[in-house]
């Protein structure tokens, strides 16, 4: 029976794959804790047992050789697993312990069961064109009645995770630029245009440095792979389909923002427009103390290279090297990330 086939395994594995980025990045609470979070771990958590019953039902057929990441993965969940005891915040500890030992399955069983990605890449595409809409009438000044931290971040919660999503589905978008049905190629250059629009809105500094060293590392080991004449062929022949979303983009950095907000995380006047952001990050102080955040914690890591300091004990071990650099009354950053 297909039920029982190795079949219905890879199929079941593709569709809650398809599902799984279809709705994740757009449910949302409109009250509550953890308004986007929560949802969307939910849904996670279902692609998750969605793809361990289908694993199980393609057991007999899987290639192992496919997945060569397995044991630095499994290595790497030992290592945290131990780890997990010197946290001060076990519970906290645990759940990013669980978010990557998720993660490692999703991203097993996705190189197990899904043959073809164009399925996948298509729905990554619809729901980034959905999230964009949404952002750029926010960003806009149409009301849309959705709860955020930080606008303009549609169904994300605030506006840096959207950021976040954007940058990672813009590539993963762009995939079906190289497929030979004209459909997929275009909704890849409407879904990539709409979505770095969005991104341009969200004025996330460190999304735009992702996608730009992206473009040039994927546009470099095209040329490699493929060789220069080819790829500046295939420029050339799709300049008309580049051109105009090129000049969306382009014009989308002129665009000031229309929307109001009074959450503690608005924008300011000093990101109201690209190019006063841009004149912002290169006078001194611009970075908000980012870099000498980030060179404490090079130093944290040097004081105990192998081990570390506990799983998600950061925040209790920084202060020790922060010299008053970013520590105060008001400020006490939970994690050495782009916030």
């Amino acid at each position: 029976m297909f039920f029982e086939s190795e079949r219905f395994g890879k199929h079941m594995g593709e569709w809650v794959l398809i599902l799984g980025a279809l709705l994740m990045p757009l449910v949302i609470f409109t009250q509550g804790y953890r308004i986007a979070a929560t949802p969307k771990f939910f849904v996670f958590v279902g692609v998750v047992l969605g793809i361990g019953i289908a694993l199980l039902f393609a057991w007999q057929s899987i290639n192992w050789k496919r997945v060569p990441f397995v044991l630095p993965w499994v290595a790497f969940l030992v290592y945290t697993s131990v780890r997990v005891f010197s946290s001060l915040n076990v519970d906290a500890a645990v759940e990013i312990l669980l978010l990557q030992v998720f993660g490692g399955v999703v991203g097993i069983g996705a190189a197990l069961l899904v043959d073809h990605c164009v399925r996948v890449y298509r729905a990554i595409a619809i729901a980034g064109s959905v999230v964009a809409l949404l952002g750029i009438l926010e960003y806009m000044g149409v009301s849309l009645l959705l709860p955020s931290g930080g606008r303009p971040s549609a169904t994300l919660g605030f506006r840096n995770i959207a950021g976040m999503y954007l940058a990672i589905g813009v590539f993963l978008s762009a995939g079906l630029f190289l497929q030979p049905n004209q459909k997929d190629r275009w909704l890849g250059i409407v879904s990539v245009t709409a979505m770095m629009v969005f991104l341009i809105f969200t004025r996330t500094r460190g999304a735009w440095v992702g996608v730009l060293v992206a473009v040039f590392c994927g546009l470099f080991v095209v040329w490699r792979v493929v060789g220069r004449d080819i790829l500046v062929k295939w420029l050339f022949s799709n300049k008309v389909r580049l051109v105009v979303p090129f000049c969306v983009i382009l014009g989308a950095l002129f665009v000031p923002p229309r929307f109001q907000d009074k959450s503690p995380s608005r924008l300011d006047e000093k990101k109201s427009t690209v190019g006063a952001l841009v004149q912002f990050s290169a006078e001194e102080g611009g970075d908000r103390g980012r870099l000498k955040m980030w060179y404490h914690t090079l130093r944290m890591v040097a004081d105990a290279p192998l081990f570390g300091v506990g799983l998600h004990n950061w925040s209790a071990y920084y202060p020790r090297y922060d010299q008053g650099d970013m520590m105060g009354i008001v400020v006490a950053p939970k994690r050495p990330h782009n916030d």
